[in-house]
């Protein structure tokens, strides 16, 4: 679907070349993943104390359930975009990876918006009885999130995008440069600027958009990336 070379041939290379080249990757990128929750509980409990866990715990099992409805579409994308380029038909490919991220992109804008105008609603429907100091900082919590809500949603669906078009390493590098970042991020953002709580969730997000960008670079066609590295040069 993109111009970039990969040096793998899946039509003539080697099973356990081809195992290996996707599953090492593919299994540090899902570790770097998982990484995100860990390390924004760390840090949180480091800084801000028990309250501030309490209030992820709340909030966390909402961003699953959506990054598995994110799954779902990439995942069936993805293995008819397998097929169609395996036909060498890659408009049709390209027509199925474009209607995932034109389905997902706005949709995760819509949910965000409103996860973020009824923060504190959600809150109090998926965990009743908690203090108040956990709620305002659960609600905090959300709202950050909601910021970035479209990053945490294409991510994981470019990632496995950019895997069929035989880049495993790419998609490793982009989950482990959203991860860094989180936690760079969530260094700055809790104790050297202390925005409390609601920095861990910028960070989550940042690292997720970051990650984003890096695998959108791999869509974008050569003469198209001179021309836009010519013009951040210029800026």
């Amino acid at each position: 679907m993109a111009n970039a070379k990969s040096n793998l041939n899946l039509a003539s290379d080697s099973i356990p070349k081809l195992f290996f080249n996707y599953f090492i990757p593919m299994l540090l990128a899902m570790l770097a993943m998982a990484s995100y929750s860990t390390i924004d509980g760390i840090f949180v409990n480091k800084k801000l104390g028990d309250d501030a866990m309490k209030a992820i715990v709340v909030v966390w099992p909402l961003f699953p359930a959506m990054m598995a409805c994110s799954l779902m579409f990439s995942l069936g994308g993805a293995s008819l975009i397998s097929y169609y380029l395996a036909k060498g038909r890659a408009n049709i490919a390209r027509a199925i990876f474009s209607s995932i991220v034109h389905l997902l992109f706005p949709l995760s804008l819509l949910v965000g918006v409103l996860y973020y105008a009824y923060a504190s609603s959600v809150i109090d429907f998926f965990a009743r009885g908690l203090t108040q100091n956990v709620h305002d900082m659960a609600v905090d919590y959300l709202r950050g999130t909601c910021v970035g809500l479209f990053g945490i949603i294409l991510h994981p669906v470019l990632d496995i995008c950019v895997v069929n078009d035989k880049r495993p390493r790419l998609a490793m590098f982009a989950m482990f440069l959203g991860a860094i970042c989180n936690v760079i991020f969530n260094y700055l953002f809790l104790f050297v600027w202390e925005f409390g709580i609601i920095g861990s969730a910028y960070a989550t997000t940042l690292g997720h958009i970051i990650g984003s960008l890096v695998l959108l670079w791999h869509y974008i066609e050569s003469k198209h990336r001179a021309l836009l590295l010519g013009f951040l040069i210029k800026i």
